[in-house]
């Protein structure tokens, strides 16, 4: 099986939350023949003290617990810390995945899923959160700035508005090519860290939530505007 890597060559730490002992046991002996060192816990008490001492760089976390929900285990979390989330769920409807990306999660991976493809998640989001840091700290253009540090967007009149990581990855590739579109596969690799595939939603999840949060925060300024057979696009409106 293809070794997973994180930043400077060092086994990546990844805490497993989910009330189901099985899934535990295996989701863990399935990461850690993949090189990962891995622990696992089945309360949310578990996963705050984790992150707190062993400070994992990954987190992979069931949407379905016993306990405390798992969304709102990921929001609090993002309140605390920027580690990556993996969000394991079995709903299918696009919504409540797209829910979970608002609330904080870096990716969605809906069961069941191929052991390979968990797999390849985590590689990915632990290969991007070891990439480069977007240029700069702030990027100021056409009447925006996006705030690397903070990972905000601000625009005159309109306020500020908190991303997430990809959010912030995503909304800095579409600016950059001047409404432009971009292709799935280009903004898979930019914003995930990882090879588009032809029944990859994740980066049509991003948009969405993306789009959903620009239209309610500044709907005559931005535009996520999808092109036919090619990708998407940002249109910036200077009316205001």
């Amino acid at each position: 099986m293809h070794q997973v890597q994180s930043p400077r060559g060092m086994t990546p730490r990844i805490f497993l939350l989910d009330d189901n002992l099985m899934i535990c046991v295996l989701v863990s002996r399935l990461l850690r023949n993949a090189g990962c060192d891995v622990r696992y816990g089945h309360e949310s008490a578990a996963l705050f003290q984790t992150v707190a001492e062993w400070k994992p760089q990954l987190v992979v976390l069931d949407i379905y617990l016993a306990g405390e929900d798992g969304r709102s285990v990921a929001r609090r979390l993002r309140t605390l810390s920027s580690v990556p989330i993996l969000m394991l769920t079995g709903a299918t409807d696009v919504r409540a995945r797209v829910q979970s990306l608002d609330l904080g999660a870096d990716d969605v991976l809906t069961k069941p899923f191929a052991n390979e493809e968990l797999v390849a998640r985590v590689h990915a989001l632990l290969r991007r959160a070891a990439m480069p840091a977007l240029k700069g700290l702030s990027v100021e253009t056409q009447g925006l700035q996006l705030d690397r540090h903070r990972r905000t967007l601000s625009i005159a009149g309109a306020g500020e508005l908190a991303l997430t990581e990809a959010e912030l990855r995503l909304l800095e590739s579409l600016l950059a090519d001047s409404g432009d579109p971009l292709s799935r596969e280009a903004l898979c690799k930019a914003v995930l860290g990882r090879a588009w595939r032809p029944n990859d939603r994740s980066i049509d999840l991003h948009v969405s939530n993306l789009r959903n949060k620009l239209r309610k925060f500044a709907p005559a300024s931005l535009e996520i505007q999808s092109v036919r057979g090619v990708g998407y696009r940002l249109l910036i409106s200077h009316g205001q």
